[in-house]
């Protein structure tokens, strides 16, 4: 107890509102990262972007928020200072941005496909640009072809029963997804989930 309290004492303030905070958070940990930032910290600032866009009230469209949110982190990571401190406060704030997941996934099987078909391809898309960074694919090796029988596991019949006939239509659905995906953790944590419930 005394060494939460110290750990208290020691960290920043943020934003009062969820939507300053987690920007707060993204771009300090950006900052923190810098051209070296690590995968999972990656992951943890589109989650905290996500947090951001679903606490938006303008009527912009969810992509046209989430591209803004990350254009002001990519702005505001250039003038954060003490990096380490905020972490420290936003680790608190947000617990959930760095955990496993814990939260059981849906039990019903096209919701729970529907998540992890578009939470890991998130976390594909982190590990691309990764690997053009780095040169190091191996993640990536190993996790696109997992995402792919994730993806496999909803027939055309299965899209078609829950109203999504074309691309468009899914499309539409795809907010919807992102925000659910909050209460479950980033887009690495619950591949991580999504690769150990369906069979090899």
């Amino acid at each position: 107890m005394l060494f939460t309290l110290a750990l208290m004492a020691q960290t920043a303030s943020l934003p009062a509102d969820s939507k300053g905070a987690a920007i707060t958070c993204a771009s300090a940990l950006a900052a923190q990262g810098g051209p070296n930032l690590s995968i999972e910290g990656s992951a943890v600032i589109m989650y905290l972007l996500v947090l951001s866009s679903s606490k938006d009230e303008t009527s912009a469209p969810f992509v046209q928020t989430l591209n803004a949110a990350a254009a002001r982190v990519a702005q505001e990571s250039q003038q954060v200072k003490s990096p380490d401190e905020i972490v420290a406060a936003c680790h608190l704030r947000f617990p959930v941005a760095w955990a496993s997941v814990t939260k059981p996934l849906p039990a019903d099987r096209y919701e729970r496909g529907v998540l992890c078909t578009n939470m890991s391809g998130v976390y594909v898309g982190i590990l691309r640009r990764a690997a053009r960074k780095s040169g190091d694919s191996g993640e990536l090796d190993r996790v696109t072809p997992r995402v792919s029988a994730i993806a496999n596991s909803i027939s055309h019949a299965d899209y078609q029963a829950h109203g999504v006939h074309n691309e468009e239509e899914m499309d539409a659905q795809v907010p919807a997804i992102y925000v659910a995906s909050l209460k479950y953790g980033n887009s690495q944590a619950i591949f991580a989930a999504c690769d150990a419930a369906y069979p090899r």
